[in-house]
């Protein structure tokens, strides 16, 4: 049966976006209801890295979902809830980037965060199509400088090039600002539809010359990451931005942030980013068996299934201890024996001696223990 439309809430071009019924149901005619937001972690909640300041060197995971490159290197920190200062009504968390130092930017020297889609999730936009669909961008903002910056979204996929600058403005110091930018769809090239690099959201925090002459709110091909006229974070000693409550949805209406559960956006950053460990000494994770005197083999089930087969890391070897018939001792290597989306295999090689084929258990040797399954973009 067919709801009577008796009023309507329209977009900024004068298209109906959000609908009301007469007996008072509500719908999105450009959008659907709920996973409208194709960004995970918009809302900065999800650290499982941790909380303290990452001082990218060159190029790294901070907050789950969010990539942070500097070059020429550490000229800026990047960290969950920087300053302590509140945030927007509605939210309890934001990205906090601090700049390190006043530098003056070389022709090459770019300073970015990335949001990086697999392209599987941006099918829908239909992108590369005569049926291409525009999408709008949305998030809280918030700078001790004012003036022009810009974000880009561009195709990551092989061989991809199109790129569309977007500029927004920060009219007030150290106040949170909403920002929207809508953003026509590409017509033209051939995105990514599997789970590969597809499009990429990227935030200019200071570029040269080289990569930041894009031209402003328009498509284009290239390698730009930023526009001439944009703000530099890394320029100003001490310079800060911060943003939180970020949303990428089809549609040329910015609808209202979809919060989602902690624990719904802790599992899809799992997808990407998954880790053991820190939160007791002694902590149990995992059991294997001895595949030689000096060697155990763990098995690691991924819950839930990973992008694609992960790579392992550890803190250091001697944070983690093998356990076998009451009596536990230090490890001196972790390698990946095979892994799949689904499970990893783990070797594990002891000072803790036994008999192949006897039970073996890792455990956290200390609060810093960390095992890390990375399978991001």
């Amino acid at each position: 049966m067919s709801t009577l439309k008796v009023n309507t809430i329209q977009d900024t071009t004068g298209n109906d976006a959000i609908s009301i019924g007469s007996d008072g149901s509500v719908g999105f005619v450009q959008t659907q209801m709920s996973h409208r937001n194709l960004i995970i972690n918009g809302a900065m909640q999800v650290a499982q890295r941790g909380t303290s300041a990452f001082t990218p060197s060159a190029q790294t995971y901070t907050l789950d979902r969010w990539f942070a490159i500097s070059d020429p290197g550490s000229k800026f920190t990047v960290q969950q809830n920087a300053g302590s200062v509140t945030p927007p009504v509605g939210f309890s968390k934001y990205l906090g980037v601090t700049s390190t130092s006043a530098y003056t930017l070389s022709a090459n020297n770019y300073n970015i965060l990335d949001y990086r889609f697999e392209g599987q999730d941006t099918v829908s936009f239909a992108w590369g199509t005569s049926d291409a669909k525009d999408i709008t961008v949305s998030f809280w903002v918030r700078s001790s400088l004012t003036g022009q910056f810009s974000f880009i979204v561009y195709n990551a996929a092989s061989g991809g090039t199109k790129r569309y600058a977007a500029t927004y403005t920060v009219s007030s110091a150290n106040t949170w600002e909403y920002k929207t930018v809508t953003i026509p769809g590409d017509t033209t090239e051939s995105w990514g539809s599997d789970n590969g690099y597809g499009m990429i959201l990227r935030f200019n925090l200071g570029t040269g010359s080289t990569y930041g002459s894009a031209t402003a709110n328009a498509w284009q091909t290239g390698t730009q990451f930023g526009t001439s006229g944009d703000n530099s974070i890394v320029s100003t000693n001490g310079a800060t931005w911060y943003i939180t409550g970020v949303q990428l949805e089809v549609g040329s209406v910015a609808t209202p942030f979809e919060h989602r559960s902690y624990g719904e956006e802790l599992a899809r950053c799992q997808r990407y980013y998954q880790q053991w460990g820190g939160n007791a000494s002694y902590e149990r994770v995992t059991v294997g068996f001895y595949h030689t005197t000096s060697q155990v083999r763990l098995c690691v089930p991924l819950h839930p299934e990973m992008r694609t087969a992960p790579s392992l890391s550890v803190s250091a070897h001697s944070d983690w201890l093998l356990e076998t018939q009451g009596t536990s001792n230090s490890n001196t290597n972790h390698t990946l024996d095979s892994a799949s989306p689904k499970v990893a295999s783990i070797n594990v090689t002891t000072t803790l001696t036994s008999t192949a084929g006897y039970c073996g258990q890792l455990l956290a040797n200390g609060i810093d223990a960390r095992l890390k399954l990375d399978a991001e973009l």
